[in-house]
């Protein structure tokens, strides 16, 4: 360290597991303390599944000894059979971006049968494209010493929370069911204050709790309020207007929620993942069954709940609601499977994300501006416009995407809240876009449909 004036020390998993002395602690205790004696950055690397740090032996001591001189190391993907540079390149442009990364180790392509040399080009062509964008967004990609003084009260930042969650919670039932409930709020007043307190002596584990059940709450709260403006203001407003200032509510509510959920997860340990955030997949999945429910009782009069419900259960069932019926779950599966860290994606996505990724340097999530935004679109312009309870029903279960994927946004502990918001706006940009051309293509349908009934005097069964 003396000789080549070493700055960082780049520490990964223990590979050697039969090997006993790499578990002494005499060895990481010894890491440890020239660590600190030295004052050296300590960079831990990120796992392959990206959820957390690749964590050596003696790994909170290290982290301990760094004093918060620790910096987050992504290592690219070992790129075989590629013939060009350009799938390198993006690569490393999405995970630095991403990622909020401060140091990037570059692993050299291995592209099908080509020589070192080539396949040395090809690394360091994709690199200097990388670099050079990465420039063009406004990163500084030198080599430079800075450090951020981030410490935060956690216990304090989850008192809040807390609060928040019982008055956002209360806030939830209320609207649900059009009144208010003094004695509920009452018993909420009491719950926040001592769950406030509590927080301040509960276990670590609990308090690790507190941002998954804040995402669970902030997606069903924000659906909620943007579905009971829809029901207030449909008889006010025209289409435009109605869908322009719920597309509003439905942006704010959720950046609300947003800066809550960053509040939640502030510190040093999630932003390093030394913490990680639990309840990614029920967090998109809840949404998507609580947006039906909420659509139920607030745009479904309460007295026909019964009449309902006996009606469903002995209605007859056209072969079509099969079909749709399994073509919802199996959207559904999808939605589930490629939710998350997902590598394996197909080459039209692919070409989609780059090509965005190129102009806007917080690329917006593709769920969000493909499915989202356009479903709360049509929803709003169905609410207004037709009768249609079936369509609007699974609009509303369709936009509920949206609300958990911006929320699902905000858990990425190791992204910056900036980066996060700009592609939420971004995301919300590009969405209004799709939603102009499904209210086109939409109409478009409906023209068709209209013309085919009256052309062949097809009997619609009304």
């Amino acid at each position: 360290t003396d000789k080549y004036n070493v700055k960082y020390i780049n520490l990964k998993k223990n590979s050697l597991y039969n090997d006993s002395s790499e578990y002494a602690e005499e060895n990481y205790t010894a890491m440890a303390k020239l660590i600190q004696d030295k004052n050296l950055y300590l960079v831990l690397t990120e796992n392959q599944d990206q959820l957390s740090n690749q964590k050596p032996v003696g790994y909170n001591q290290l982290v301990k000894a760094a004093g918060g001189k620790v910096l987050r190391s992504y290592e690219t993907a070992d790129f075989k059979d590629l013939d060009h540079v350009s799938a390198g390149y993006h690569r490393i442009i999405h995970s630095v971006v991403d990622r909020n990364l401060r140091m990037v180790v570059i692993n050299q392509f291995t592209s099908g049968n080509d020589t070192y040399k080539e396949r040395s080009d090809k690394t360091n062509a994709a690199t200097k494209l990388a670099i050079a964008k990465l420039q063009e967004f406004g990163f500084n990609t030198g080599s430079y010493d800075m450090e951020y003084d981030y410490t935060v009260n956690r216990r304090f930042n989850l008192a809040i929370v807390f609060l928040l969650m019982v008055v956002m919670g209360i806030t939830m039932v209320e609207i649900l069911f059009g009144k208010r409930f003094k004695w509920l709020e009452i018993a909420a007043v009491v719950i926040a204050l001592l769950g406030a307190v509590f927080t301040f002596i509960a276990p670590e584990g609990l308090i690790c709790l507190y941002p998954t059940l804040f995402a669970l709450l902030a997606s069903c709260f924000a659906i909620t309020v943007v579905m009971a403006y829809v029901k207030w203001a449909m008889d006010k407003f025209s289409t435009v207007l109605l869908a322009i200032t719920t597309v509003l509510v439905a942006l704010l509510t959720l950046m609300f929620c947003g800066f809550i959920q960053t509040v939640a997860l502030a510190g040093l340990d999630y932003y390093l993942n030394t913490l990680i955030f639990r309840g990614i997949k029920i967090s998109l999945i809840l949404p998507i069954l609580y947006s039906f429910a909420a659509y139920g009782i607030i745009f479904v009069k309460q007295n026909d709940y019964a009449k309902r419900i006996f009606a469903f259960l002995n209605m007859e069932i056209k072969v079509y609601w099969v079909v749709l019926g399994v073509g919802a779950m199996g959207a559904a599966l999808i939605y589930l499977i490629r939710s998350g860290n997902v590598t394996n994606i197909s080459s039209i996505e692919e070409i989609m994300r780059n090509s965005i990724a190129e102009r806007i340097a917080a690329r917006p999530r593709t769920k969000e501006f493909l499915i989202g935004w356009p479903a709360l679109v049509l929803f709003v312009y169905y609410a207004k416009t037709s009768n249609i309870q079936l369509i609007k029903w699974g609009l509303a279960v369709g936009s509920s995407i949206l609300f958990a994927s911006v929320t699902n946004s905000y858990c990425h502990v190791f992204t910056s809240a900036e980066i996060i918001n700009e592609r939420v706006l971004n995301g919300a940009l590009l969405g209004l876009v799709i939603a102009v051309l499904a209210i086109v293509a939409n109409t478009v349908i409906i023209n068709i449909v209209k013309w085919c009934i009256k052309k062949y005097d097809l009997d619609t069964g009304r």
